[in-house]
């Protein structure tokens, strides 16, 4: 006679043993998954946490630049429009009012190009530094005629007449 397996030795000591020890390796294998899933789950809701807010920021950050260089841009055409008003008005009066208004312009606009400044990530750093110089250039250009512009419009009206 075969000597018995160790199976069939556990089947005959105790009646069950084979399937309750089943048993009990089915509910500890299954139990390990669940408790590995949750732990995978409440994980994912950290990472998920930390996505969100990073995004939150990210979009934080991008609103308020768009902000600052939507009033730069609006800003800009201001002068240009103040600008107009200064050379072509014949009225000294309004157009010391728009002289006022571009000197303000230009005052709101380089604190706004200052802020902006804060807010440029390092990679866009070249773009806002050639955006100050073109700003610089073009009142540069502009500088030299304002003081004088009533004195040469009094000299064309003075040659045309």
């Amino acid at each position: 006679m075969a000597h018995p397996t160790m199976l069939e030795a556990l089947g005959r000591s105790r009646p069950g043993g084979i399937q309750k020890a089943g048993r009990y390796a089915l509910v500890l294998g299954f139990s390990a998954m669940l408790s590995l899933l949750l732990l995978a789950g409440l994980y994912s809701l950290s990472v998920l946490s930390r996505v969100e807010a990073l995004t939150a920021q990210s979009d934080q950050r991008f609103l308020e630049t768009d902000r600052t260089l939507d009033r730069l841009r609006i800003s800009f055409f201001s002068t240009g429009t103040a600008l107009r008003d200064y050379l072509l008005d014949p009225d000294p009066v309004s157009s010391e009012a728009s002289l006022a208004e571009l000197k303000k312009l230009r005052a709101g606009l380089t604190g706004i190009l200052e802020n902006y400044g804060s807010l440029v990530p390092a990679e866009d750093r070249p773009a806002f530094e050639e955006l100050g110089h073109n700003l610089q250039e073009y009142w540069q250009l502009i500088d030299p005629v304002l003081p004088e512009w009533p004195q040469l419009e009094q000299a064309v009206l003075h040659f045309v007449r």
